[in-house]
């Protein structure tokens, strides 16, 4: 179990899988979550799972709620904060609940000056705004995506914003 007080998360995860904690400003700490493969040419590594962002916010933010809110939220987020090259746009898909949180399925570019396309989940707490990459956010391969993406909804099940 992963559990940060600081942070205000916690979620479940195998033991074996290796979690990384960066900080990138005052404000914004990423987190990194390896797990281990066996390749039939490499052999045993460890490859990429799932990543985050971890927004620490001074206070609630009432807007978060709603999908114009966050959008605006994210446009203004400071260029070094910012998870998107360029600033966005990010696009709303659909909200939803994560571990009692108001949460929203989003697409943001992969690239600057591309249309939003790749899917992310950012989940509102009362002081924290988890950004979290959904799929493979790594290489961009469908087959991989598939093996992944029931993975990262188990560990989403788990996931729980406390501040």
């Amino acid at each position: 179990m992963f559990d940060d007080s600081r942070l205000g998360i916690r979620f479940r995860y195998p033991s074996d899988y290796e979690i990384r904690i960066s900080p990138f400003t005052d404000r914004q700490i990423g987190i990194s979550i390896d797990r281990p493969i066996k390749d039939p040419v490499w052999g045993e590594g460890r490859e990429f799972f799932d990543s985050m962002f971890v927004f620490l916010l001074e206070k609630e933010d009432p807007r978060l709620i709603t999908p114009e809110g966050l959008e605006a939220w994210v446009r203004e987020l400071p260029e070094n904060e910012n998870p998107i090259p360029g600033g966005g746009p990010i696009r709303v898909v659909e909200k939803i609940q994560i571990g009692g949180c108001p949460a929203f399925v989003i697409q943001e570019p992969l690239w600057p000056g591309d249309p939003p396309n790749v899917q992310s989940l950012i989940v509102i707490g009362k002081k924290r705004v988890l950004w979290i990459g959904l799929g493979d956010t790594m290489y961009l391969n469908p087959e991989r995506t598939e093996k992944i993406w029931p993975l990262q909804m188990a560990f989403l099940a788990t996931l729980e914003v406390t501040k």
